[in-house]
């Protein structure tokens, strides 16, 4: 797996969240539904399950040992997770692997990764998982071997919770098939094809190989992202990535390859501008199909000569980029293999020296990189360094730069974050020296009323708007790390605050939050907010049901109004619940977890939260108005 694979993935599926939130704006075909008692969790035009009585007082089974540490929790009592696997006819599954998911990978809630909590299902298809952590976005994946994987979203449980998920329906899922065949269109026998998950740490989903006609078919796929790729004797392996984050497509899904003989060489040398021969950097060859989204990648790095020698290439045309922390290419190249041997010209890469004012021991620096500039760091290093006693103190230097614009900003202890001006290297300018004055900052003051320890104080800015309907999914983070809590009367400060302008948030768990925007801090000075009064929120509850009448998991639950956006998740038996929220009136809307049905299914009403209050909301999905 390659990390532009990975970064297409996770794009992708944050992509998905984003719409389905947006999606539901335009939508006010209504409805409200009846509660139904069953917890079956089913696709919306599937077949109902069998009805399956209530599962409350299951008996746990055995969890599989962890192959690492135990979860966390944050030191509060654990919680368990209850269900049963059934395919679609309301069997039970005595075979089926269950697995925690946990969310908030990348910074993003609805991000999901697998982790070592699993368990294997009873013999009526029932199972525990015991000691799911607490109060973090989570999900369960049931799998057997002939059905597509079901993951189900939870909404986070409380210390010493017990919640029963029902039944957990499986299907065939999609069966991805196609034709592997030479570029003249005959078909290759014998080619394999493997298939890999994107964000499950590459996880191989599936694999199989041609038959004589030079056709192949991997069953049982969920709809979510793949790498695929497809190799034959003799020919080069291509690579392509398959997208199903729109919804099941459908039985199945074909994806044909078309492989060249692998019978070229092609040889290359690295050299500097001065003509002198550079060895080890890394180069990689890309080769796109221009019939289809699959390509062909090959990646060697030069011996002591500078000299690469890439053996069974497709013939044609390749694009040349370079992997180094040291070199980089100026411009794009291209190479052929039916032109000789080629050489390919790298360059020494940049740096930027810095100096402090006051000169101090111990400082992080992270650099800014204007990628519309052409600025980059090589070498894939982090953006950010722990300086700790440099010689000469209050130094750092930071190498491995392309031509471009930077700015660094500064960290350092008893001062605010201090930025540089921008820094511009090019032809002629191999290195900078830069001098970055450390700035004292101004102080935040405040209280809470009433009274309260451990309330979260945090500073964003002046342009961020709370009520964003983008900030469940793209939750932004306090501005330069600026947090506090308060103390035990209730006050909050805020040292060394750049001066600037604000939106400064307070926020108690179970309390709507209190926002005040347009907070002024000037270097030197003290900015009091003033009184800051938390209010009591209501709770919102209810499930959504499918144009089937049956509840309906993993749909998204919208809540909007000028002031406040609020999202929740529906669990396996379509309920959903929102705390603290702002009493008033808002639009309510529902959509399905795919984009593929949330294309085609809504449900909307308009509804009123009283504060310590909770109010109770049904929603049915019908077909959108076209």
């Amino acid at each position: 797996m390659n990390r532009t694979v990975l970064l297409v993935a996770v794009l992708t599926v944050v992509g998905v969240s984003a719409a389905l939130l947006l999606l539901t704006d335009d939508s006010h075909s209504s409805s409200a539904a009846p509660v139904g008692p069953t917890t079956a969790a089913t696709d919306l035009d599937g077949e109902r399950p069998e009805p399956r009585p209530g599962i409350e007082g299951l008996a746990p089974t055995s969890t599989s040992p962890a192959s690492s540490e135990p979860l966390e929790s944050s030191g509060v009592l654990a919680a368990i997770l209850r269900g049963r696997v059934v395919d679609r006819g309301g069997h039970a599954r005595s075979d089926a692997t269950v697995v925690l998911w946990r969310g908030g990978l990348g910074g993003f809630e609805h991000m999901f990764g697998p982790t070592a909590l699993s368990t294997q299902t009873d013999g009526e298809g029932r199972f525990s998982l015991i000691g799911v952590p607490t109060n973090v976005p989570i999900a369960v994946e049931a799998s057997t071997s002939d059905r597509a994987p079901k993951r189900v979203t939870v909404r986070p449980l409380k210390g010493g919770d017990t919640r029963s998920l029902g039944d957990i329906v499986l299907e065939r899922g999609t069966t991805l098939t196609g034709l592997v065949s030479d570029t003249a269109g005959v078909p290759l026998a014998g080619a394999a094809v493997v298939v890999h998950d994107t964000l499950a740490g590459g996880a191989l989903v599936g694999q199989g190989s041609t038959g004589e006609d030079g056709r192949y078919a991997i069953e049982h796929l969920a709809p979510r992202q793949y790498a695929m790729t497809a190799s034959a004797d003799g020919h080069a392996t291509m690579e392509t990535v398959q997208a199903f984050v729109l919804g099941a497509p459908g039985p199945t899904w074909t994806v044909d390859f078309a492989l060249a003989p692998a019978s070229e060489r092609l040889e290359l040398t690295t050299i500097d501008p001065f003509d002198v021969v550079v060895p080890d950097v890394t180069v990689r060859l890309l080769q796109r199909d221009p019939n289809s989204p699959a390509h062909f990648t090959a990646e060697q790095t030069s011996d002591a000569a500078g000299r690469l020698v890439f053996e069974a290439l497709p013939a044609g045309q390749f694009d040349v980029t370079v992997r180094s922390d040291a070199w980089y290419l100026t411009s794009s190249v291209i190479v052929r293999t039916d032109s000789g041997e080629h050489t390919v010209r790298v360059h020494p890469a940049l740096a930027i020296h810095g100096l402090l004012d006051p000169a101090v021991d111990q400082f992080s620096v992270t650099i800014r990189p204007d990628g519309r500039s052409g600025a980059r760091v090589l070498g894939g290093a982090g953006l950010t360094r722990q300086v700790d006693g440099p010689d000469p103190s209050g130094t750092f230097s930071w190498e491995g730069l392309t031509p471009g614009a930077y700015h660094f900003e500064v960290r350092a202890p008893g001062f605010a974050l201090s930025r540089s001006q921008k820094l511009v290297l090019g032809r002629g300018i191999d290195e900078l020296d830069v001098t970055i004055v450390l700035l004292a900052g101004g102080r935040l003051v405040g209280r809470i009323d009433p009274n309260r320890a451990g309330v979260v104080v945090q500073l964003r800015d002046a342009s961020w708007d709370p009520a964003s309907s983008l900030e469940h999914t793209f939750p932004t983070p306090p501005v330069f790390g600026l947090s506090t809590t308060t103390s035990d009367d209730g006050r909050f400060e805020i040292d060394h605050v750049p001066s600037g302008r604000y939106v400064v948030t307070a926020r108690l768990a179970g309390m709507p939050a209190v926002h005040v925007k347009d907070v002024a801090v000037s270097d030197g000075g003290t900015s009091d907010v003033g009184l800051l009064t938390l209010r009591s929120g209501g709770t919102l509850t209810g499930h959504v049901f499918g144009p089937d009448g049956l509840p309906r998991a993993g749909a998204t639950v919208r809540l909007a109004s000028e002031q406040h956006h609020q999202t929740a998740v529906t669990d396996a038996d379509g309920s959903f619940v929102m705390d603290a929220i702002p009493a008033g009136e808002y639009h309510a809307s529902a959509a399905p977890g795919t984009l593929a049905e949330a294309l085609r299914y809504v449900a909307a009403s308009d509804v009123h939260v009283r504060a310590e209050t909770t109010t109770q909301l049904e929603l049915r999905l019908s077909e959108r108005e076209r």
